[in-house]
């Protein structure tokens, strides 16, 4: 991020607009990368928004208030990453009130059994429209 931020003007990037969107193993780097890294003093953009599919946050104490919002989507039946990790996190955003959305898609395993986000709907809207929302 620290690197997007220094190239911003090469790329014509708005450094002030960063969205961290990862899903399972990618979730969780985008996590630690928004919630995490400022624990250890090392600096990077602020990001405006994290979408985290079926991951997770090492140490869910480092969610802050004020950071970044967040939307975690989670199959109820994973079982590659437990759906707790994103009951956890929510569960620490609503105690130091951190703005979230979560959706537990029922029945849905890791990578949503490889339904396409085209094609999974979450209270009737398409997940991909879920997410952008």
């Amino acid at each position: 991020m620290r690197w997007i931020a220094a190239n911003a003007n090469t790329y014509c990037i708005d450094a002030n607009r960063l969205g961290l969107w990862g899903s399972s193993a990618g979730a969780y780097i985008v996590l630690q990368t928004a919630y995490g890294l400022n624990q250890y003093g090392i600096s990077r953009p602020e990001p405006l928004v994290v979408i985290d599919y079926w991951g997770g946050l090492f140490r869910d104490q480092d969610l802050e208030s004020g950071e970044a919002p967040f939307l975690a989507l989670h199959g109820t039946a994973d079982g590659t990453v437990p759906i707790s990790e994103s009951n956890d996190l929510t569960a620490r955003a609503a105690l130091v009130g951190g703005d979230h959305s979560y959706y537990a898609v029922s029945g849905a395993g890791h990578g949503f059994n490889g339904i396409g986000f085209n094609a999974l709907t979450i209270n009737g809207k398409i997940a991909l429209s879920v997410t952008v929302d």
